[in-house]
């Protein structure tokens, strides 16, 4: 997850650099647009079959089985469309959260509404995913 991060950082400041020196400006717009519509929202996806991942190993650790990374991948897969559909609920959910923007008494109530719904979303989805994975037990 590291190291998905730092390409996602280095490809965007890379491409604010293209835009800085004037050079490769057509390359750094491709790169922002990849950005963007591509690999922003694969970051959840790949996000949430990660937390299954780790959460398939802790499961398995905790009942005295061992486990290799690559088993707990091959055991996600069973289960790829159900941790899609959670992904696409992130990122909804970190879209509604992001729009807190109102101002005044009602304001205040929906941003504490909508700061609420994101927290139980991730009490949720940290519940959800090993549920989800235990359920072909």
């Amino acid at each position: 997850m590291v190291i998905f991060s730092v390409i996602l950082i280095t490809l965007f400041f890379g491409s604010i650099l293209s835009f800085c020196t004037g050079r490769y400006v057509g390359g750094g717009i491709v790169v922002l647009i990849v950005l963007i519509f591509i690999l922003t929202p694969f970051k959840f996806f790949y996000y949430i079959r990660q937390k299954a991942d780790q959460s398939w190993i802790v499961y398995n650790t905790i009942t005295g089985k061992d486990i290799s990374y690559k088993d707990a991948h091959n055991h996600t897969k069973l289960q790829k469309s159900s941790l899609r559909k959670i992904a696409l609920i992130d990122i909804l959910i970190t879209y509604v959260g992001s729009q807190q923007t109102q101002t005044g008494i009602k304001g205040v109530l929906i941003n504490l509404f909508l700061a609420t719904l994101v927290e139980i979303w991730d009490l949720l989805s940290h519940y959800m995913i090993p549920a989800l994975l235990n359920k072909n037990l």
